[in-house]
Formats: structure tokens, sequence, C-alpha cells
């Protein structure tokens, strides 16, 4: 009777340490972020001290780190900027997925200078 008890005990020992888990590690399964941005204005031109947008492309981001080259910043998901003198700058965009990873692309902007409050390329009487 007592090696009915303890076969029945291991039998019953070995059923219950049984699962079904597969031992896998769970993993985030959101895709990685990838930058990418343009400016939004309607010739593609940026003028000093005027304000502009730029246009985010980016995908799979949750946060966003712009560098604008004059040291300025912004977390804003589609930042309006002026730059406050003409000039090039590079400007880039970090971006991060829900996994931490970041992916990053620059740009050079060329901010135009405004003479007479007219565009350099156009001039008129009243520039000169």
């Amino acid at each position: 009777m007592k090696r009915f008890f303890f076969i029945l005990s291991v039998i019953s020992i070995c059923l219950s340490s049984c699962s079904n888990d597969n031992n896998e590690i769970p993993t985030k399964t959101s895709e990685t972020a990838v930058a990418n941005f343009k400016v939004a204005t309607k010739d593609g031109t940026v003028n000093e001290q005027q304000p502009f947008s730029f246009e985010n492309d980016s995908k799979n981001a949750v946060s966003y780190l712009w560098d604008f080259g004059d040291g300025t910043t912004s977390t804003e998901k589609v930042p309006t900027y002026a730059y406050p003198s003409c000039g090039y700058y590079t400007v880039k965009l970090t971006v991060t997925d829900a996994n931490g990873k970041t992916n990053t692309v620059t740009h050079d902007l060329p901010a135009l200078c405004i003479f007479g409050g007219h565009h350099p390329t156009k001039p008129t009487s009243s520039d000169f």
C-alpha cells in the first residue's frame, strides 16, 4: 500500500510540474523608428526672421528631438521656427521608438537673407 501511495505521489508531482510554457522571453513588438522631415514652405525656401514649419515624415516614433543648428532645440512633433539671421544651418531630428532605440536624420538648410523686405533673388527698384 505504501508503494502505491509513493507511485501515486511521484506521478502527481510529475504531472503538476509540467506546463505549457515554451520559455520564450517576451519582446516588444513595435517597429523601429525612422526619422525623416522636410521644410513646409510654399517654395521650399526659408528666410531669416520669418517663421516656418517642418513637415515631420518620421515613422514609429514616440518622442522627437530637433536641433536647429543654432543652439536651439525642440521636442515638439511638428515645430515652427524662425532663424534670427541668415546663413546655413544643419537641422537634426532624432526620434526614439517604444523600445528606446533612436534614429537621426540631418539636412542642411539655408536661411536666406532679406534685403529691403524683398527676396534677394528678386530685386526691385526699391532695393537700390
